[in-house]
């Protein structure tokens, strides 16, 4: 038994001016019977997932949704209900005699001039930030500051830390400590290198280090093109600093490390700016040390710093965007080297060369003022 009406189908086409014949009224009443059917089989799931037992007009509006067809407008659930109407009207309009309609509600026109005007709403804007570079976040005022993080883990744990050993010893010995209340700090995470990244570090490592000269380029071509180096950064620049100071006396090594280090900067996908602090002193190092062989007198330790004096100029040039102090206090560093009382011939001219790859302004401003002390 249908549970629509032949004269509903025929009361809504005439609304519309549609002259519908018998049997497609017939057809009709049955497809719409049928969509209303899945419609609203659909609206119960929802229904039942909010565990409610009487339907909502927003469950019918998520069925149609589901079924992408267009949402009925005008009745949300904060709506309060209208009731139908009808009106007498002739055959020629409707064949049923009634024509029905939602009442509106009647609104006073006086009442609706005299009100005040809503607020006028902000206009949207936009702005660009950085939420991360490389995996580090800014600290700007759009970001929220590690303060503000760490309290944010704290309430999504749902507990503050040692919140868990305190519950426990309280109810094991009956007492709390002020020490068992205290927050426990988590131990910092490392990195975890996969075993193919750990064997590629290796490798280069071993490489460089080798004395065979052709492993060595291959090491370096890989070091300056390898696209997959960045989680292996620290690692490297944490070994050119160790073997550099365990490295002082031996020439050679020293001149590998400082090529691995040139690789390094040399590769376009290596972001390396954030890291310049921990790998600055060793190149200074190479540049003002007092003694880089074991004979400085027959050993050629002017090459390597000029090399290494290089090498700081280009560090300093790519840095200076983002740290305008860096290259002051590297000058600042070279001069102190330049004018030590105790300096090498050496120092002078790393300092020199280190100065003078600086630019011409720095030289004119540090070293010329300076020479009858040189």
């Amino acid at each position: 038994m249908s549970v629509l009406r032949r004269e509903t189908v025929q009361a809504i086409a005439d609304s519309i001016g549609v002259n519908l014949k018998d049997d497609a009224v017939a057809a009709l009443l049955q497809d719409t019977e049928y969509r209303l059917r899945e419609i609203i089989h659909e609206a119960q799931k929802f229904a039942r997932h909010a565990h409610r037992s009487r339907l909502l007009s927003d469950d019918i509006t998520a069925a149609c949704k589901v079924r992408s067809l267009e949402p009925l407008y005008g009745f949300g659930s904060w709506v309060p209900p209208r009731r139908f109407a009808h009106t007498a009207a002739d055959a020629a309009i409707s064949s049923s005699g009634k024509l029905f309609y939602l009442e509106d509600a009647e609104l006073d026109l006086s009442s609706l001039i005299a009100a005040a005007l809503p607020a006028v709403p902000r206009a949207p804007e936009l702005t660009v930030h950085w939420l991360a570079v490389h995996g580090v976040q800014p600290r700007i005022l759009q970001n929220p500051t590690p303060a503000e993080a760490a309290s944010r883990l704290g309430v999504a744990s749902g507990y503050p830390s040692g919140g868990a050993t305190g519950a426990t010893g309280a109810a094991a010995g009956g007492t709390t400590t002020p020490s068992s209340l205290a927050p426990s700090t988590a131990p910092l995470v490392k990195d975890v290198l996969s075993r193919e990244m750990q064997l590629y570090f290796e490798k280069i490592t071993t490489s460089f280090l080798s004395p065979d000269g052709t492993l060595t380029d291959s090491a370096a071509k890989a070091l300056a093109s390898d696209p997959g180096l960045q989680p292996l950064v620290p690692y490297f620049l944490s070994f050119i600093t160790a073997r550099t100071a365990a490295s002082l006396r031996d020439l050679p090594t020293l001149w590998r490390l400082f090529r691995m280090l040139r690789c390094l900067l040399a590769n376009s996908n290596v972001f390396l700016q954030s890291s310049l602090h921990a790998i600055l002193p060793t190149v200074l190092t190479g540049v003002v040390a007092r003694r880089l062989c074991a004979k400085p007198q027959h050993e050629d330790h002017w090459a390597l710093r000029a090399y290494a004096a290089r090498i700081l100029a280009y560090m300093a040039s790519k840095a200076a965007p983002m740290y305008p102090t860096l290259q002051p206090r590297v000058a600042k560093t070279l001069l102190r080297g330049l004018l030590d009382p105790s300096r090498s011939v050496g120092t002078v001219y790393g300092a020199l060369l280190g100065l003078a790859g600086l630019g011409d302004a720095c030289y004119e401003t540090l070293v010329i003022p300076n020479l009858r002390v040189l």
